[in-house]
């Protein structure tokens, strides 16, 4: 098939600026227009998941042309059946601002699926202008005390594991890591979706940042996949205050902090602590004595109910 499309001039487009050379890497601010062809029938990331209509694929044996002139396209991905995987949409800012008139787009193919094509102008925004409109404007904050009242809705609805009782205040626990999947580094701004299913976060601006190109998991929770988007994201003060609390002991290899029902929670001495723990919980008896009595001495509890 042949689809024909064509945008304005750029004096057209409200409020529009002057943009970087298709050299230069754009700014906060600057402006461009971009090309993408986007499956009639949504794609899913995996077997299972949701479809999404975020996906820019070329269709297969697509011939471009703008203003007359063939384009060059680059595909992440090509087998013989069918042009799969995803593609970056095409910046198309440098045609336009050679062209005086109207961009005309001729695009052949010969794939059978239907596909709309999309011209769309965009406002670049950097991750670090977009971390703060989102903390600003779009995230919401969660208290200390909300963060723990959600804790407890998991746990007494079996969404995230329960540890056992601790030996000290026998109240249940569960333990969450103050480390960052996407960077395995300590998290600066902890942030869940409010519909994941467990307690940990991750680092937002990280977040961000891995989300500028497009990939087969953007905008995943790292942690259990489930589609995220900005305004549903929970910023969690209990985790924020743990991080204040700890900084001066936590890292990437010691980050599990296990919080009691009472609002106490401490700093595990390992990371493999939080498996044995599992293990030890499962058992009948309890597990190791030795085990015990070592975490007994060397963690502290701290009472913030």
């Amino acid at each position: 098939g042949v689809i024909k499309i064509s945008s304005p001039k750029l004096a057209q487009i409200r409020g529009w600026k002057h943009t970087r050379s298709a050299s230069e890497k754009y700014r906060q601010g600057d402006t461009k227009v971009i090309l993408r062809m986007l499956p009639k029938k949504l794609a899913k990331s995996k077997p299972g998941h949701k479809a999404r209509a975020d996906y820019h694929l070329w269709p297969a044996g697509t011939f471009l042309q703008i203003n007359g002139a063939p384009i060059f396209l680059q595909q992440r991905n090509h087998d013989k059946v069918k042009w799969v995987g995803m593609c970056q949409p095409l910046d198309v800012t440098q045609y336009l601002e050679k062209s005086p008139h109207e961009t005309k787009y001729n695009i052949s193919t010969y794939d059978e699926e239907e596909y709309f094509a999309c011209i769309a102008v965009c406002q670049y925004q950097a991750p670090t202008h977009v971390h703060k409109n989102a903390m600003a404007n779009m995230i919401r904050k969660l208290t200390e005390h909300e963060g723990l009242e959600l804790a407890r809705y998991m746990a007494t609805r079996n969404i995230v594991s329960i540890d056992g009782k601790d030996e000290n205040n026998n109240t249940p626990s569960i333990i969450f890591s103050l480390k960052d999947v996407n960077s395995a580094t300590l998290i600066q701004t902890p942030v869940r979706s409010r519909h994941c299913k467990h307690f940990d976060c991750f680092d937002l601006e990280t977040f961000i940042r891995l989300n500028v190109s497009t990939t087969g998991t953007r905008f995943l929770c790292p942690v259990c996949e489930v589609p995220v988007c900005l305004n549903e994201l929970q910023f969690c003060g209990l985790t924020m205050n743990a991080l204040n609390e700890f900084k001066d002991v936590a890292s990437s290899e010691r980050n599990d902090v296990q919080l009691f029902e009472n609002g106490s929670r401490i700093l595990m001495p390992e990371a493999k602590l939080r498996h044995a723990n599992k293990r030890r919980a499962q058992s009948s008896n309890g597990g190791s004595e030795k085990g015990q009595k070592r975490r007994k001495a060397e963690r502290e509890i701290i009472d913030i109910s």
